[in-house]
């Protein structure tokens, strides 16, 4: 049976990323594009290999007093999809998307991998824009 790691490593190198392993804190990093907007992702797994996470951070913080305006977009957003969800960092107002698969009896393949990042890089391509409207507009949504 693979390792999660070498499931992420194969499944990474086979699509051509560039990313790194911080075996330290069992996470793999590489970089997507989005139009103009190039953002870090990264896959993560547990100390039990039991569970992956993909999330990856907009890369913009929300002002405080856009702070209600964007929880009530996140709500909007989340309920809109289905694997991925979008979440405020409340303590540095920062903003990510993230995913989880429970992999605990050792079912782990590419497909796996890749139904993780999708959700997530899908969640980044329908959402920053709208995001970076409501932080740099002066749109209200909360009412």
């Amino acid at each position: 049976m693979k390792t999660i790691q070498l499931t992420i490593n194969e499944a990474l190198q086979n699509a051509g990323f560039r990313f790194v392993h911080d075996q330290e804190s069992e996470v793999f990093y590489f970089t997507m594009q989005e139009g103009n907007v190039e953002y870090t992702v990264m896959l993560g797994y547990d100390e039990e290999q039991s569970l992956i996470r993909c999330f990856s951070r907009i890369p913009v913080n929300v002002p405080e007093h856009k702070v209600i305006d964007i929880l009530t977009a996140i709500n909007i957003f989340n309920s809109k999809e289905l694997f991925g969800a979008m979440f405020l960092n409340e303590e540095r107002n920062t903003l990510f998307v993230r995913t989880y698969a429970n992999v605990d009896n050792g079912a782990i393949n590419e497909a796996i991998i890749w139904g993780l990042i999708q959700p997530c890089m899908q969640m980044m391509k329908n959402y920053y824009v709208p995001i970076m409207k409501i932080i740099y507009s002066e749109m209200i949504i909360s009412n």
